[in-house]
C-alpha cells in the first residue's frame, strides 16, 4: 500500500480562526495542456472532493454539466455543487 503525507498548512476563517488543515499540491495539465498547479484540502472524511469553479475551467470542464447535488459540512448550510 503506498501512503501519502501531506503537510498541514495555516488557514484563516472568515471569522478570523486560525485552523490547519492539510493541503496537497498537485499538478495537472489544463485544457491547453500545460502542467498547472493546483491546492487541494486533503479531507479524508469527505465523500468528494471539491474544486473550485475556475480550477473546473482550468481543467477544461463545464461545470454545470455534472449533476446537481446540494451538500453540507459539519458547521454550515447547504452549498449547490456540480458532481
Amino acid at each position: 500500500m503506498t501512503v501519502f503525507t501531506f503537510p498541514y498548512e495555516e488557514h484563516r476563517l472568515r471569522d478570523g480562526t486560525v485552523i490547519f488543515r492539510p493541503w496537497v499540491h498537485i499538478h495537472l495539465p489544463s485544457k491547453e495542456g500545460e502542467w498547472t498547479l493546483f491546492e487541494l484540502y486533503a479531507d479524508a472524511g469527505a465523500d468528494f472532493t471539491l474544486l473550485r469553479q475556475a480550477d473546473c475551467e482550468a481543467l477544461g470542464c463545464e461545470l454545470i454539466a455534472g449533476e446537481p447535488r446540494l451538500m453540507g459540512g459539519v458547521c454550515s448550510g447547504l452549498t449547490r455543487v456540480f458532481i
